[in-house]
């Protein structure tokens, strides 16, 4: 009988704990999917879907860059959640969270050496990345995972570590890239 109850009491504890902490040694997020769309002027829009422990009342997540723009955080029911930025970590305010969706712009990524830009990026998963419209590719480093052509837009598909794509943008293609962003904000103007 007193084995029993000491089964019976280590099994409560075990759950109790369990309960406390569901996620023992584990990181509060985890990158399910990062995104990247580089245009003409080197500025760079990121965007991270991130998987949450929902019990965690914050995370904090190392962002790609320094200095950030128009950063949005939104969970999986579209509600803006609070967070903030200490260089270039965010803290988000994500209790009861399970996913979140973490965009923003960044011009740091990107350097111009007379025509030829380079885009450096050391990302912590794997990347699809999107270059300008007309964006010619003369240099990559490593070779990526994936690359194509859609719509005379340049892709690659990374995977996790340190890369490096020089490529050169037509006038053309800034053109092009000009009007796409008209008729993006057109539509969003007309809903």
């Amino acid at each position: 009988m007193w084995v029993l109850e000491k089964k019976l009491v280590f099994s409560m504890i075990l759950m109790f704990s369990l309960l406390i902490n569901p996620v023992i040694g584990a990181s509060d997020s985890e990158i399910i999917n990062l995104n990247g769309i580089v245009y003409s002027d080197g500025s760079v829009k990121l965007e991270y879907m991130l998987q949450l422990n929902p019990v965690a009342a914050r995370v904090n997540i190392t962002l790609l860059g320094d200095g950030f723009d128009d950063l949005t955080v939104i969970d999986r029911n579209g509600l803006l959640l609070d967070h903030s930025i200490s260089g270039n970590m965010v803290t988000i305010d994500s209790l009861g969270s399970f996913s979140v969706n973490v965009s923003y712009f960044t011009s740091s990524l990107t350097s111009k050496t007379g025509s030829l830009w380079t885009l450096n990026l050391n990302t912590p998963s794997n990347i699809d990345i999107k270059l300008p419209v007309g964006a010619t590719i003369v240099g990559l480093n490593p070779v990526p995972d994936g690359i194509g052509i859609s719509n005379n837009q340049a892709f690659l598909s990374m995977a996790s570590g340190e890369f490096s794509v020089t490529y050169v943008v037509s006038v053309t293609g800034i053109q092009n890239e000009a009007q796409n962003q008209i008729e993006e904000a057109q539509t969003a103007i007309n809903q």
